[in-house]
């Protein structure tokens, strides 16, 4: 799969491409990876760790190392979405900026 956007302020054609892959499943769900390690929102840049994946299981989803940098800045995710007691999802920051968040929080 590849998503790409019209870009107005005249950056090249790999800065407008996000490029995954997602594999689905016979029965259910399936595994999403995203294996371009640059992504550009707003005027930042992101740098997604290219070895992760999410997997979709019936009754559960795995993140495995979406680790996501902005210049100094870095948060981890390992772990299960937690849909009961048993599943964990360990997010680690290291100096994140909570208002990184903003836009996807904002209305």
């Amino acid at each position: 799969m590849q998503l790409t956007w019209k870009d107005n302020h005249g950056s090249n054609e790999e800065t407008r491409r996000y490029r995954s892959g997602f594999i689905p499943d016979e029965n259910y769900g399936g595994m999403l990876t995203i294996n371009h390690n640059d992504l550009l929102v707003n005027d930042s840049v992101l740098v997604i760790n290219p070895d992760n994946y999410i997997r979709f299981e019936r009754g559960r989803t795995e993140i495995n190392k979406l680790n996501v940098a902005l210049g100094h800045q870095q948060i981890k995710l390992n772990g299960y979405v937690p849909l009961n007691e048993n599943d964990t999802l360990v997010a680690k920051f290291n100096e994140w900026d909570l208002s990184n968040f903003d836009l996807i929080t904002k209305g």
